[in-house]
């Protein structure tokens, strides 16, 4: 369901514990969780869609969920543990606001690597012309 949140339940390292995803786009469609993975569903009323995005971004979200977090190869999380989670959060508006703001950034960031990417080959294309001698300088 659109907002629902797909953690993974498992990690080889730290950094990994608690990386989630949010579902979107997916009205009137049927969606399956993976294996390892956890599927949580937040009160709209209390977290808004998009914002929930970046609860893994959040440091007291992941200083929690990391402490939970049990093994010694593998790391890994369980449901109770995201329950068990407790943030001071902003009111819904504040948070639909932040979320657009952070929404718009990951999209002009996305623009620009794809501008820099497509540079980055031109200029590639570039040196490989003129190695190859197909164009000389002058």
């Amino acid at each position: 369901m659109d907002g629902d949140l797909v953690f993974a339940d498992a990690s080889e390292d730290m950094d990994g514990v608690g990386k989630a995803v949010e579902i979107c786009g997916v009205a009137g469609q049927d969606v399956v969780a993976g294996l390892h993975t956890i599927a949580v569903r937040f009160d709209k009323r209390i977290l808004t869609d998009g914002f929930k995005a970046y609860l893994q971004f959040v440091p007291a979200f992941r200083e929690q969920v990391k402490r939970l977090a049990a093994g010694t190869k593998v790391y890994a999380t369980q449901r109770a543990h995201i329950a068990s989670v407790e943030l001071d959060l902003p009111g819904v508006e504040e948070q639909t606001a932040i979320a657009t703001v952070l929404s718009d950034m990951d999209t002009e960031l996305a623009t620009l690597e794809a501008r820099r990417d497509k540079t980055r080959a031109l200029k590639q294309g570039m040196v490989q012309a003129l190695l190859t001698g197909r164009v000389r300088l002058v």
